[in-house]
């Protein structure tokens, strides 16, 4: 077999693309590794569905030529097999694919992207290593439209030297999530989670950016209905979530975070959206050594209270009188909720989102809301 060239030997991390047909919908992640030899071995997955890839590539003698492989994804009875092609892309260190079914016609095709994973430990990822913290939100024709959730998504990626990105954060109705891929030479990751008992994902891909020092994304997020949930049983259709953010570093010694000056009542909270009678600001003092003081009784009638972990930027909290509707006697409009939120250095904010029940019952539905922290207007 023709050497292969260098730009296509290595692990290969993408993203298949949203198809009813080949995956429902909710998108797949595919993990590909190359050898010197021609070899290739991996892991795609689409939806509920994982396939082992195993096989040699094929190559040319034209210098850069992509180099291409090919797999049977076999599927349950009374189904055929799909076919799986790609090519490797040397100059661009690219897998650019497709999955089709060979008895459809016209052709339907769920295209398939990755990039090669540049870095390890003989070609650490100096630049990268480190805490990236991004907030991703809504786009602005759906808010305030209840049928999605109102609040931002967060996610905090720590790079190792080897290259290892490893993502945690929260999506904005309070769904953990976590992913590890080995970044592309410009920063590059994709994310790919199923969700929900597998009624529902996420995905996209976000890239660091070490000449700003900032960070950009753009995920989609879909759930399907799961009645008798608290959380939006409906479901939401699928909608794209836009991601900003920068490097983290926790403030040294000394230092106040954003540079905000010590004082009394110079930060705040603001909430807004989430069945809100109306929105609300709490103010709080950020003092020497970034230490955090709420008022108490009248000066804090939401009763909220929170911790902020400065080596992460994760902001979480809780508030006993979340809502409180004021032409209401009764007050039973006041229940409890929680909320987190991520430092973003760039935005000089905390950005996040709380969760609220929309009455006191046990069973009531709950709606995300947004929440920013930042410092307090003089």
């Amino acid at each position: 077999m023709q050497a292969l060239p260098p730009g296509v030997v290595g692990t290969f991390h993408g993203i298949v693309d949203r198809n009813i047909r080949y995956n429902g919908g909710y998108g797949g992640a595919l993990t590909l590794t190359t050898t010197s030899t021609g070899a290739y071995t991996g892991t795609l997955t689409r939806g509920i569905h994982r396939h082992i890839l195993k096989g040699r590539l094929t190559a040319t003698t034209t210098d850069g030529a992509p180099v291409s492989g090919q797999a049977s994804l076999t599927r349950r009875a009374p189904y055929g097999p799909l076919t799986f092609r790609f090519d490797l892309l040397p100059e661009e260190k690219r897998l650019d694919g497709s999955i089709t079914d060979p008895t459809v016609v016209p052709a339907d095709i769920a295209l398939v992207e990755a990039l090669r994973a540049a870095y390890s430990a003989t070609t650490p990822a100096t630049d990268y290593e480190g805490r990236w913290n991004t907030a991703h939100a809504l786009p602005a024709p759906l808010l305030g439209n209840v049928t999605y959730p109102q609040g931002a998504a967060w996610g905090t990626q720590t790079v190792s030297s080897t290259g290892i990105a490893a993502w945690a954060g929260r999506l904005a109705d309070g769904t953990a999530i976590t992913s590890s891929v080995g970044l592309s030479a410009d920063g590059s990751a994709p994310l790919h989670v199923m969700l929900y008992s597998n009624l529902g994902s996420a995905q996209g891909w976000q890239t660091l950016h070490t000449g700003t020092q900032t960070t950009s994304s753009t995920l989609t997020w879909v759930k399907a209905p799961i009645p008798g949930t608290r959380s939006y049983p409906a479901g939401f259709p699928e909608h794209d979530l836009t991601g900003t953010g920068a490097r983290y570093t926790a403030p040294a010694t000394g230092e106040m975070l954003f540079g905000i000056t010590p004082g009394i009542s110079n930060a705040s909270l603001t909430f807004s959206q989430g069945g809100l009678a109306q929105p609300f600001e709490q103010t709080f003092s950020l003092g020497a050594g970034n230490l955090i003081t709420l008022p108490t009784g009248s000066a804090n009638p939401h009763q909220i209270q929170f911790t902020l972990d400065l080596s992460t930027g994760i902001l979480t909290g809780t508030g006993t009188a979340m809502d409180i509707d004021p032409l209401n006697s009764a007050l039973n409009r006041q229940r409890p909720g929680t909320f987190s939120a991520l430092l973003i250095p760039d935005r000089e904010q905390a950005v996040g989102h709380f969760l609220l029940p929309t009455s006191q019952s046990a069973t009531a539905p709950i709606l995300s809301g947004m929440v920013l922290g930042a410092e307090a207007a003089p």
